[in-house]
């Protein structure tokens, strides 16, 4: 994945999670996303190279910029991005690329996601397949016998909030759940405190109206201090 760091975020997790848990260590990135001068479908792009992806991916917006014409997925993927939650890829776009200085046209397929960042992604699959070099003194990346120099750009146009749809990691659906059913399952009190309740009074002039919880889920690293007050 294309990292990315912002001296607001940086910021706002040091303030929000400071003394909050001893197991949380919060580390500045330094910037180290790659663009890469292209075209694609005979229309100019700069290209995020991101190692952290498996896949090429592209927002269906984007697809439809380029003028690409879109096919069903043989396979359906579950994407799951930086904010936890999972977005299911159906479609793909196969088209021809080529780079800034290159000498000719790549055949490249794109996963297109409904709702994505507007970042063009090259994933490691792709660069694999092409024996591809990233070559980091020289600011370039050999591909297809081609030596590509970087993009001047070196962050994205993006507001920052963005950014939490950035891509993680992909899982299918049935290996994922599969594993969470099993570990569920296999662990049902995980997280609950047994036999504890708590009583909320909520107090007016004349009458006191009561609310009473079940267990609930706590952070592991916080049972035993949860644990000594009740």
């Amino acid at each position: 994945m294309g990292n990315h760091s912002t001296e607001e975020c940086s910021k706002y997790n040091k303030n929000h999670y400071k003394d909050k848990s001893n197991n949380l260590m919060i580390r500045e990135n330094a910037d180290t996303s790659i663009f890469i001068p292209s075209k694609i479908n005979s229309r100019d792009a700069n290209i995020l190279i991101d190692t952290g992806s498996v896949f090429n991916m592209m927002s269906l917006k984007q697809s439809q910029l380029f003028g690409l014409s879109l096919q069903p997925l043989e396979k359906k993927v579950q994407l799951l991005v930086a904010n936890g939650q999972y977005t299911q890829v159906t479609q793909k776009a196969d088209t021809q690329i080529s780079f800034d200085g290159g000498k000719s046209d790549i055949l490249i397929t794109f996963h297109v996601v409904d709702e994505f960042v507007d970042d063009v992604i090259i994933g490691l699959k792709f660069l694999q397949q092409h024996d591809a070099k990233l070559l980091l003194k020289k600011r370039s990346l050999e591909i297809a016998d081609q030596s590509i120099i970087f993009s001047d750009k070196i962050d994205n146009d993006n507001p920052d909030f963005d950014l939490t749809d950035k891509i993680w990691s992909f899982k299918t659906v049935a290996e994922l759940q599969s594993m969470l059913d099993e570990h569920i399952n296999n662990n049902g009190e995980i997280g609950l405190i047994k036999g504890v309740e708590h009583e909320i009074v909520l107090t007016k002039p004349s009458e006191q109206l009561k609310i009473f919880a079940k267990p609930y889920q706590i952070p592991m690293s916080q049972y035993k201090e949860v644990k000594g007050i009740v």
